[in-house]
Parts: C-alpha cells; sequence; structure tokens
C-alpha cells in the first residue's frame, strides 16, 4: 500500500511540473526577409505564372509562415495565392 501512494504523489508532482512550463511560450522569430521565386515576368494577356515566396528570420532560415498576395493594378494583372495572370498590357 505504501508503494502505490509514493507512486501517485511523485505523478502528481509530475504532472504539475509538466503543465506550469506550459506557460512559458516562446514567440516564433520573426520574418526579417521575404525571397520570392521571381522578381519580374513578361505575360501576354490571359498568360499565367505562378509565383513563390518564402518567409525568412534573421538567420535565413525559411519560416512557414501564410503569404497574402495581392496587386495594386487590378486591370493590369491579377494575383491569387501567387497565381498572376495578365489581363492587359502594363507594368
Amino acid at each position: 500500500m505504501r508503494l502505490s501512494k509514493t507512486f501517485l504523489a511523485v505523478t502528481a508532482a509530475g504532472t504539475l511540473s509538466f503543465a506550469s512550463s506550459c506557460r512559458d511560450i516562446v514567440a516564433p522569430p520573426p520574418v526579417t526577409t521575404i525571397s520570392l521565386s521571381d522578381i519580374s515576368v513578361d505575360l501576354v494577356p490571359q498568360e499565367t505564372a505562378q509565383l513563390s515566396a518564402t518567409p525568412k528570420d534573421a538567420t535565413g532560415t525559411a519560416l512557414i509562415r501564410p503569404v497574402a498576395w495581392s496587386t495594386s493594378a487590378t486591370e493590369i494583372a491579377t494575383v491569387e495565392n501567387g497565381l498572376v495572370t495578365a489581363r492587359k498590357a502594363g507594368s
């Protein structure tokens, strides 16, 4: 009987120790640079190009982060999830 009480006490202490360590949340490293698959693409209307972006930390390590794509010239090209579609001539 004495052995099982000792076991329960050790298990409970281990559980409390583990639970309290979960409170120390470390913030993910910030994005310092973004590498693009292409800086420029030449397209004719209705042609598409798939671009990719890789966020990196200060050491150059790739990070898993969502990337939001947008364009300020939707009359010239659209972009969705990195897929650029040319609509008419322009830059």
